[in-house]
């Protein structure tokens, strides 16, 4: 162990190690939440479609449309 070689040796092994974990972990992690919040939302959908819809049924339409649509329509 002249002028601290061995330790500058065992600082590179773990910053390669910590490169291939992270290169390797993080893509993983983010394909891994990517799934969970698409299944989650597919749960919350399924979920509200088992309950049926939440507005009142009597809702009261105009017997005579208006104009339809935004004002920029011509």
């Amino acid at each position: 162990m002249v002028g601290g070689r061995e330790s500058n040796k065992m600082g590179g092994d773990v910053i390669g190690l910590v490169a291939v974990v992270l290169t390797c972990g993080i893509p993983l992690a983010l394909m891994y939440t990517y799934y969970r919040v698409r299944k989650l939302r597919s749960e919350e959908r399924l979920a509200a479609l088992a309950r049926g819809p939440k507005f009142p049924w009597n809702l009261s339409f105009p017997s005579t449309p208006g104009r339809a649509g935004p004002a920029f329509c011509w």
